[in-house]
C-alpha cells in the first residue's frame, strides 16, 4: 500500500499536514535540494530560518531547546513547520521546476 501524504493550504496560505509526515517531507526536500545543488543542510537551514525571521518574525534561534534539540526540532514544536515547508515550496528550486 502506498503512504499517501494530504496536503491542504488554509486561509493564511499555510500548508496543513500530519505533523510527522510534513517533518518528513520537509527533511527529504531540503536534502534533495542540497544534493542537487552541492549545497549544506546546515546553510539551508540556516537561509530557511532567516526567512522564516524576515517574513513572520519568528527566531528559531531563541526559542526553548533541551540540549539534546535541534533548532528544527523546536521549530516543530512551536508550531512552525508549515512554514518552513511554504519557504521551501516558494525559494528553494529543485531540478524538476527548472
Amino acid at each position: 500500500m502506498n503512504n499517501l501524504i494530504v496536503i491542504a493550504i488554509n486561509e493564511r496560505g499555510l500548508v496543513l499536514a500530519n505533523p510527522s509526515h510534513l517533518r518528513q517531507i520537509v527533511d527529504r526536500k531540503v536534502k534533495e535540494y542540497c544534493e542537487y545543488h552541492k549545497a549544506q543542510s546546515t546553510q539551508t537551514y540556516a537561509y530557511l530560518y532567516k526567512r522564516l525571521y524576515q517574513i513572520w518574525g519568528v527566531n528559531v534561534y531563541t526559542l526553548p531547546r533541551n540540549e539534546r534539540e535541534s533548532l528544527i526540532d523546536a521549530a516543530e514544536r512551536d508550531g512552525h513547520l508549515e512554514r518552513i515547508y511554504s519557504l521551501i515550496s516558494a525559494e528553494l528550486i529543485f531540478p524538476e521546476e527548472q
